[in-house]
This record gives structure tokens, C-alpha cells and sequence, in this order.
């Protein structure tokens, strides 16, 4: 190959680099965003279903003798229990998004994979049909990694049409994905832990003080004028 051949493979290997560093970060966020998800959608089936055992429980107990503070309770158990099903209807929505995000975005690495690998058996062996190749993997790759984005997008705007700004949204992922990691923490971790000792400080055995010796204090004779006689033994 010459000069400018080995300069415009080189180029084609360091585009193809960068986008799968590219394309790994974004399948990155996007696995925190579904994790996430899929914790506020397990939340929201368990308070659905309290909420359904509640309502049905409401219904086949008596009337209290207080009918209109009934009717008020079971009022304001239909439209929390509403709301709760808005709330999951709208998070499957933004989790089937998030899931094609993520599908897209693996198949993109992949598809720039494939490129990197083609343009790396280019610069070993002769044939220019490698080059054309690399192309058109690369050209795929960029198309899927716009349509991923543009899913994570969708699903992140769905999110924050909710109420909810993007920075509290995030915050609270990272919290729920905190929260479970704990709650999934082997039981050695939480049991070397002495009783009555802080959460996430480690068990001690032995302290942590220097061990010092206790140093004898030299006497210092008074004057014969303070000095008290010694009663005499018998």
C-alpha cells in the first residue's frame, strides 16, 4: 500500500474505534436507565396490587355506621388506585422503549465490530473488497446508533412528561440501583458487622490505639523544711 492508502485505512480504523467506545457508553446508560425501570415498575405492581387487595377488601366488608366517611375513604382509594395504574402503564411504555434502545444499540456494537475487524484484516491482507465492506458495516452501525439514541430519547421524554426533571430522574435511578445492590449483598458482609455498630463501617477486632506503656514519673524530693517525719516503728 502507499503512503496516503495506509494514512486513510488508519483514519477508517481510528473512526471505527472511537464510535464502538461510543456506542459501549451508550449501552452503558441505557442498562442503568432499564434497571432502573424495571425497579419503579416492580414498585409500582407491588403498591398496584396492595391496592387492589384493598379496594376488594373494602367491598365485601360491612358498612360502618359512618357512611359518608366510607364513601370518602373509597373514594380516595378508586383514584390513588387510578393513578398508580396510569403510573404503570406509562412505565411499561418507557421500558418496551428502553428495551429496543438497547437491542439496537447492541447490534450496533456489533455491526462496528465487524467494521473494526474488517478494516484490521484490510491492512494484513490485499483486497480492496474488505474496504467496501467496512463501509457499508460502518454506515449500518451509525444509522442503528441514531435510531438507538433516538428510543433512549423517546423513553427519557415519556419519563419526564411524568412531572419528573432528567437530574431527579437520574438521581433516583442511581438511589434504587443503590438500594437493591445493598439489598442483594452477600450475608458475610452484614455479619461481620458487630452489634450496635454503624451501617458500612467494618468490623474491628482489635483497636486501632497505639499501645503505650505506662512510664514511671521520677519523684522529686522536697525541701527538709516540707518534708513530713517519718513515724517511727516500735
Amino acid at each position: 500500500m502507499s503512503i496516503e492508502q495506509t494514512s486513510q485505512l488508519i483514519s477508517l480504523i481510528l473512526n471505527s474505534v472511537l464510535m464502538t467506545l461510543l456506542s459501549a457508553a451508550l449501552i452503558g446508560g441505557a442498562w442503568l436507565r432499564q434497571n432502573g425501570l424495571c425497579l419503579q415498575l416492580q414498585q409500582v405492581q407491588r403498591q398496584y396490587r396492595r391496592l387492589t387487595h384493598q379496594q376488594s377488601s373494602a367491598k365485601i366488608s360491612p358498612l360502618k355506621a359512618n357512611g359518608t366517611k366510607e364513601t370518602q375513604e373509597r373514594n380516595q382509594l378508586r383514584a390513588n388506585l387510578k393513578k398508580v395504574r396510569d403510573r404503570r402503564q406509562r412505565l411499561i411504555g418507557q421500558y418496551r422503549w428502553s428495551y429496543t434502545g438497547m437491542l439496537l444499540l447492541h447490534a450496533v456494537l456489533l455491526a462496528f465490530g465487524a467494521s473494526l475487524l474488517a478494516l484490521a484484516l484490510r491492512s494484513l491482507f490485499p483486497i480492496d473488497g474488505l474496504i467496501s465492506t467496512a463501509l457499508v458495516l460502518f454506515t449500518l452501525g451509525v444509522v442503528g446508533l441514531i435510531a438507538g439514541a433516538s428510543c433512549i430519547l423517546i423513553d427519557v421524554a415519556q419519563g419526564n412528561s411524568g412531572g419528573d426533571t432528567l437530574s431527579y430522574s437520574l438521581a433516583k435511578i442511581l438511589a434504587q440501583i443503590a438500594q437493591e445492590s445493598h439489598r442483594l449483598s452477600p450475608r458475610w458482609q452484614r455479619s461481620s458487622q458487630l452489634p450496635g455498630q454503624p451501617t458500612g463501617q467494618p468490623a474491628t477486632p482489635f483497636s486501632l490505639k497505639p499501645f503505650s506503656l505506662p512510664v514511671p514519673i521520677p519523684s522529686k524530693k522536697l525541701p527538709s523544711s516540707l518534708q513530713r517525719p517519718d513515724s517511727s516503728i516500735n
